[in-house]
């Protein structure tokens, strides 16, 4: 009887370890989560160094409702710079929106990066007030440039992004033929889900390696 009972002790502690171990690892596994949802460094982050530089023709959406009145007469207007796209807040109208459904901007990413990957983000159908995503980008481009100035950079990847599927789609990319790190990124959007007027970013992710130069 006692050795029974040794027994089931010694199995119950090993199942408690068994059952810490494992919700230590699901923390871990959330609080990595919870840092950026995707678990992967994000080299375009505003708040790391990334910035846009660049809009090139690009014009940002101005909408009505996004102003100040005082009886009745608007004193001023706003809306959310093309950085907001670089920063982690994504709740509803927290995003960048550019006139009709095409629009490019250029980011200077936090450091030079051999890209893995890019993440796009988009506010789910859920909390849309519609229950409809049409101002999503649809069809979109990813491309490495030389620098802010360049009229035209080497294609990295084209891609579709599907409002059916999660909020947060990852987009994986191959190596640079020439193997050389990227600084500059130019998102270019060709098409959104039928919206007529206007085309919203909530936020773009670029995921890779920092160049070994960079983290000296």
């Amino acid at each position: 009887m006692v050795l029974l009972l040794s027994s089931v002790d010694a199995t119950h502690s090993r199942t408690s370890d068994l059952s810490i171990h494992a919700f230590a690892n699901i923390d871990s596994a959330l609080d990595v989560f919870a840092a950026d949802r995707t678990g992967k460094a994000d080299f375009a982050l505003e708040s790391a160094g990334g910035t846009v530089v660049s809009t090139r023709c690009t014009r940002t959406y101005d909408s009505v409702k996004s102003a100040i009145s005082f009886f009745g007469i608007t004193l001023a207007h706003w809306s959310r710079s093309p950085n907001a796209m670089l920063q982690p807040n994504t709740h509803l109208g927290e995003c960048w929106c550019f006139h009709g459904s095409q629009g490019q901007a250029i980011i200077r990413l936090a450091a030079r990066v051999h890209v893995t990957g890019v993440s796009l983000e988009h506010v789910s159908k859920l909390v849309a007030l519609s229950g409809r995503i049409d101002s999503a980008p649809r069809e979109f481009v990813i491309k490495s440039l030389e620098s802010e100035f360049a009229e035209d950079g080497e294609v990295l990847g084209s891609f579709v992004y599907d409002i059916n599927a999660k909020p947060v789609q990852y987009f994986p990319i191959k190596p640079r033929p020439n193997g050389q790190p990227t600084r500059f990124i130019e998102l270019a959007v060709n098409s959104n889900h039928g919206h007529p007027a206007y085309t919203c970013i909530y936020r773009l992710r670029v995921h890779g390696n920092m160049a070994e130069d960079d983290q000296n």
